[in-house]
Parts: structure tokens; sequence; C-alpha cells
């Protein structure tokens, strides 16, 4: 059983007396006096921590200890977002950016069709498919329902971009594209993805992709890509930019022209039918004196293969 603190201890913790008065009982509503210590611990919101006495938290433990469950807490993610800690899991950091605490995963509706790995995170029906063997000629039908879910996922994206400012954190840009993905009624496609505890990728600076929202506030300076995808009616539409935060030196701006130039490159020549990725990414990498992805992957993240976040 949890022990509740007076409100003189929650003062020491940084919650006011007058804060926690201001606050009705989680369970009866009556003027709040006490707060729930685990509560305090995992930094939930107060007004589902306060009670007005002993008895009213007692009577109310049953259900209330539910919202300790550590899905529900500010915390870091680890084991590649099956677990959380409150600590800072170790890294031999490549830079200056850390890791912040992640809050809460947000919920979708039921009314709202999800794909297969929603519930346990494996996407059972991706690893069968012959997708990753062969390429299918899509029928009109099929190209007209993927446009729709890249349209809408599209809008998502263009409102998350006008969050980005220096401090808004990436766990506010989860907020905006949660609520804009699931108001138009598509089910946004990261959230539970081989357990991603989050509803889009946000990657600031050396994180080269599929970055976990935090409590990070962006930074003048910092480039973020934000990664939207939004599943609707069967089809999964998948895009993603990078943006400035504020003034950002000459280097990050041609990082992210080169690859702009590289993917513009690429859809130029896959019209043709005449592409090879790789060479692009080589070529224009080379021409700008910048690694290619791949190379970057492997000698840098491959000897961190045993630290999975």
């Amino acid at each position: 059983m949890t022990v509740m603190t007076e409100t003189s201890r929650a003062d020491e913790t940084s919650t006011s007396q007058s804060e926690t008065a201001s606050i009705p009982c989680a369970s009866c509503g009556n003027p709040g006096k006490l707060q729930c210590p685990k509560c305090l611990e995992l930094q939930l919101p107060k007004p589902a921590s306060v009670f007005c006495s002993q008895d009213c938290f007692k009577k109310a433990w049953a259900g209330h200890k539910e919202c300790h469950k550590l899905t529900n807490a500010w915390m870091y993610v680890t084991n590649r977002g099956q677990k959380r800690s409150p600590k800072m899991p170790y890294c031999d950091w490549t830079g200056p950016l850390r890791p912040e605490l992640v809050g809460p995963t947000r919920k979708v509706p039921d009314s709202i069709p999800r794909p297969d790995y929603a519930n346990d995170g494996t996407p059972r029906s991706e690893i069968e498919s012959r997708q990753q063997r062969t390429v299918p000629i899509r029928s009109a039908k099929e190209i007209a329902g993927m446009r729709v879910a890249c349209r809408l996922a599209r809008e998502v994206l263009d409102k998350a971009h006008a969050a980005v400012r220096p401090g808004v954190t990436t766990d506010e840009i989860d907020r905006i594209v949660h609520e804009a993905t699931v108001e138009a009624g598509a089910y946004p496609s990261p959230l539970n993805y081989y357990n991603f505890p989050k509803s889009v990728c946000t990657s600031v600076n050396e994180v080269i992709c599929h970055g976990i929202p935090d409590k990070r506030p962006l930074q003048d300076g910092d480039i973020v890509n934000v990664d939207v995808t939004a599943y609707y009616k069967g089809y999964h539409g998948d895009l993603n930019e990078t943006y400035v935060v504020g003034q950002v030196d000459d280097a990050s701006k041609k990082l992210i022209r080169c690859a702009y130039d590289v993917s513009a490159l690429i859809m130029h020549m896959t019209l043709a039918c005449a592409v090879d990725v790789q060479q692009c990414f080589i070529c224009l990498g080379k021409h700008n004196k910048l690694n290619i992805m791949g190379t970057l992957v492997h000698s840098t993240a491959g000897p961190f293969d045993a630290f999975r976040v």
C-alpha cells in the first residue's frame, strides 16, 4: 500500500499547498490535501494523484494504482521500447544529445481500425508478406487508396511542421500528430510498431532516424526530422521532412540540402525507370563530402548493437 504524503511533504517535492488545495480530490471531488508519492515519483498528472484524506485514498486505491503502470509514467525507454527505467540508459554517446524522459503512450479510440501489430507490437502481415521479396503491380483502386493515406499523412505532417520552434518539446509534436491523425479517422502507424511507444518519429541532430519523442525542448540551431505515417483504410501513408529550428549553421543546411537533392534525383530517375538508389547516395554524398547513411549505420551504430532503445 502506498503511503500518502501530507501537503508539507508535497512542498518538498515542488507541489505547493495552494496548488494541491486548488485541485479536487480524485475520488470524491472535495478540496485536495494529500498527494500520492508514487504519482510524484512517476511525474503523473496532479488531478489523478490528489486526495482529500487518507481514508478517501484507501477507498480509491484499487483503481488508483492502475495509473502507476509504467506506460503511464514519464521514464526512459529501454530494450527497444519494451521496458521503462527511471535512470538514463548508458551509451558511448557520439554527440552532445541525450535522451530525455518519455511520456505516457497515447490512446487510440476503439472505433478506429488498426494494423495487426497495434496490440502486441509484432507486424505479422508484414513479416509474412510476399512484398518482402517481390514488388507487386498495384491496381488503380489500390493506388487511389494509397494516395488518400499519403495525402492525410501530408496534412498531419504540415501541422507538426507548424509547431517546430525553439522551446517546443518533441513530445508536444507527438501530441499534435497523434490528435490530428486520430481526428482524421486514421491510426498513427509508428505506435507500437515493434513496441515503438509514440505516434511519430522525431530525430534531432545526430539521431539518424526513428527518434522517440521526449521531454527535451527543441533548441535554437537544432535540426529535426519528423517522420509521420498514417494507417487509413488498409494503407500506410509514410513521409518525412527535416526542419530547421531557429538559426542553424551552414553544415546543417548543407546536410538537409544534400538529402533533399538525393531524394529529388531518385524520384526523377525512378520515373525514367533507370534508378540505382545506392549509386545516387554515393555520388551525391561524395560530391558533398558527406557520409552515406549505410556507411554511417555500419560504422557508428553497429558497435552499439547491445544498446537497444
